[in-house]
């Protein structure tokens, strides 16, 4: 008994022939679409091309474009995504074979390579009509705001919702007019119950007859959807796999270098050509799947900004005045004319909608050349560039003295030694060499002018000189690292006060350097190594839990304290230092460490990065009010932060919320210090409220 099917059966040779040339002219218009969005893409500034970790690259694109490991960070969309993608492909595959199979005269088709053959793909074609059965339901029934639906939608889940039907409704029709072969019922068993009910409806004959036209409507539908591909959302079927390869290279922590700013007329993005090659790829990549913006915190706060926008926005830019024929009447808008001053300044560089987007696209760095392009042409305003300014004219944003810059070492209780004492060449006597220090300590402008964080860096020397640590600052010599000034897009401030403070630091002897801000510990590991730099940088979480496992610092008792510990943004998501601060917390005994909903990875910004700390958005709700209250929720008596930017914002929210009373914002060098006492107690309602609210899981 032969077990198989003869392929092509019941096909008239007219369609076979029809078949191949429409096959012929969809891949000459794919390819050629393609290669006109290559060029396009070609028409953007230079950027580092994809030649380098290419090991690092294939993995990308197997884990994430491929196995789609960040489309499953949401298990719904996820599990969606899976069965399209995985149904559509291995249908693609089958018909491939089938191809090799009537054309190069291959003879597999038959016994158990049938079987199995049959089985896979009844269960790809399963899978597909039940992942566009959960598209549709989630986009027209659940309707979740981050998706804005288009009438390409409509078309997408329709066209696939017919291959997959028109399929099996094919395969139905076969199996009933040849019979019902045993051998189908198993492997074909969609098919073979299809046939079943066709069989309802007419005789072998009539279904024979139906089967032939029916593969003509399946042939047309395949070779439409294919010939369309590229013209509609299925795009990304080849964007997001290229945008996952070329994905760029250089840290998370850093943003593009501008080689010879100095000498540089116009610097960011003013028009889309202006935006590297590399940004115009991400534009088309995007799927509109909303990620970003869910996870935005400017967004959330009701801020202009929503960092889809921007990339649909310039996407449209792109196609609009890049195409091949554009309209002769009209010229098209560019970037700053559909995108608002308003939505670039709301950004606060939490870079989360960069870690969510599972295709790849760096929404932030294209805010960044909007913003750079926005102040190279003199449109910061208001306090925001007075900050740059001061940074430039005084080194610090504060608008404070330099000669300032070392008072907060006077009432830190234990000597603060400065690089320049330590190290003096005139202070050594004949054949004496002084040993470089181990820890350079670089407070920052916030632990220099700041009250509050002042007090953070004195605990940290306290807790330096405690453990025997050998450490200096810079005192007076320290200025701005212009981390805050990069990401308002001043990039020549940035190479310039980085580079003559990169000589004052480079100038001594020291092992690592200490910082107790993570932008600052950001910039120095991510950003300087582009002026040269070659530090070894280390936060304080990361010294101040070595210090504890090494039996250097013994933790003080708390008196039985709930916790709740801030990630700040360039901390964690940016460096991945999340497990340390809170190592510290809970070497603290009595302290009990509390989480809230959005945390690590998916942590919250407090508000203050991306230079807002000094700018002037007054839309929508602060974001430290939020995140404040979000902390509030797991009823903790303290905040924990590892940042004095964060600790500014949760402290103001705190006013705001009249809850200074009953909960404070510490930093972990203050925790274990000693130098904290539990908070007043609550009223009684209060404490009911507490113990009412959600998402407070205590982590031992």
């Amino acid at each position: 008994m032969h077990v198989g099917r003869e392929l092509l059966w019941n096909v008239p040779y007219w369609a076979e022939v029809v078949m191949y040339l429409g096959a012929l002219v969809v891949f000459v218009l794919v390819a050629t679409d393609l290669a006109r969005r290559i060029y396009m893409y070609r028409r953007g500034t230079t950027a580092a091309k994809p030649k380098d970790r290419l090991l690092w690259r294939v993995r990308n694109l197997v884990v994430d474009g491929i196995l789609q490991r960040a489309i499953l960070r949401d298990r719904y969309a996820g599990l969606m995504h899976l069965g399209i993608f995985w149904g559509f492909l291995i249908l693609f595959i089958g018909t491939v074979i089938l191809i090799f199979q009537i054309d190069l005269g291959f003879v597999f088709f038959s016994g158990d390579f049938y079987r199995v053959f049959s089985f896979v793909m009844e269960i790809a074609g399963l899978a597909l009509l039940a992942g566009v059965a959960l598209a549709a339901y989630r986009r027209f029934v659940r309707r979740p705001k981050k998706l804005d639906t288009r009438i390409e939608d409509y078309y997408a889940l329709g066209m696939l919702f017919l291959l997959a039907a028109t399929g099996f409704l094919l395969e139905g029709a076969r199996i009933y007019a040849n019979g019902f072969p045993s051998w189908d019922r198993a492997p074909s068993f969609v098919g073979y119950g299809v046939g079943k009910f066709l069989s309802l409806f007419g005789d072998k004959a009539a279904f024979a007859s139906f089967h032939e036209w029916e593969w003509v409507v399946h042939m047309a539908l395949a070779i439409g959807f294919i010939g369309l591909v590229t013209w509609t959302r299925f795009l990304h079927v080849f964007t997001s796999p290229a945008n996952i390869f070329t994905r760029e290279s250089k840290p998370k922590g850093a943003v593009r270098f501008v080689p010879n700013v100095e000498e540089t007329e116009r610097v960011g993005a003013g028009t889309v050509t202006d935006y590297p090659w590399k940004d115009l790829e991400d534009l088309d990549a995007c799927t509109r799947c909303g990620r970003c913006q869910d996870a935005c915190p400017a967004y959330a706060s009701g801020k202009p900004l929503n960092p889809k926008m921007i990339v649909l926005k310039s996407r449209d830019i792109m196609r609009n005045r890049l195409s091949d024929d554009p309209d002769p009447h009209r010229e098209p808008p560019d970037l700053h004319d559909v995108i608002e001053g308003d939505e670039v300044w709301s950004c606060t560089t939490c870079r989360n909608c960069v870690e969510q987007c599972p295709v790849s696209i760096n929404q932030l760095d294209k805010i960044i050349e909007l913003r750079r392009f926005l102040t190279n042409e003199g449109m910061l305003k208001g306090s925001a560039a007075k900050a740059l300014e001061s940074m430039g004219m005084r080194g610090n944003p504060w608008q404070l003295k330099q000669d300032n810059r070392y008072d907060w070492a006077a009432d830190a209780g234990v000597e603060v030694p400065m690089m320049a004492l330590l190290q003096d060449p005139d202070e050594l006597k004949p054949g004496e060499q002084h040993p470089p220090v181990e820890y350079l300590f670089f407070v920052g402008c916030a632990g220099s002018y700041d009250p509050r964080a002042q007090k953070v860096a004195q605990a940290i020397v306290r807790l330096l000189t405690t453990a025997g640590v050998s450490f200096a600052v810079l005192g007076e010599e320290e200025t701005c690292n212009c981390e805050a000034g990069r990401r308002m897009g001043e990039e020549m401030l940035f190479q310039v006060g980085g580079s003559a403070l990169k000589e004052t630091i480079d100038q001594y002897r020291f092992e690592k350097i200490l910082t107790m801000c993570p932008h600052c510990f950001n910039t120095f590991k991510n950003d300087y190594p582009q002026l040269g730099a070659d530090w070894e940088v280390v936060h304080h979480s990361q010294l101040l839990l070595s210090l504890l496992q090494s039996g250097r610092l013994n933790a003080p008792a708390a008196h039985d304290l709930k916790v709740a510990y801030h990630d700040s943004c360039y901390l964690g998501r940016y460096n991945g230092v999340m497990d340390q601060p809170r190592g510290v917390v809970k070497s603290i005994s009595g302290a009990k460490l509390v989480e809230m909903d959005l945390c690590r990875e998916n942590g919250f910004c407090c508000g203050g990065g991306g230079g807002q700390m000094w700018a002037e958005i007054k839309i929508g709700e602060p974001v430290e009010f939020m995140r404040t209250q979000q902390a509030v929720d797991t009823g903790a008596q303290v905040v924990a932060t590892a940042c004095p930017y964060c600790k500014i914002m949760l402290d103001d929210g705190l006013k705001h919320l009249q809850l200074e009373e009953q909960v404070s914002a510490r930093d972990i060098a203050e925790l274990l210090d000693g130098n904290v006492e539990k908070p007043p107690a609550a009223g009684a309602a209060r404490q009911r409220d507490i113990q009412a609210t959600e998402g407070g899981a205590v982590v031992q």
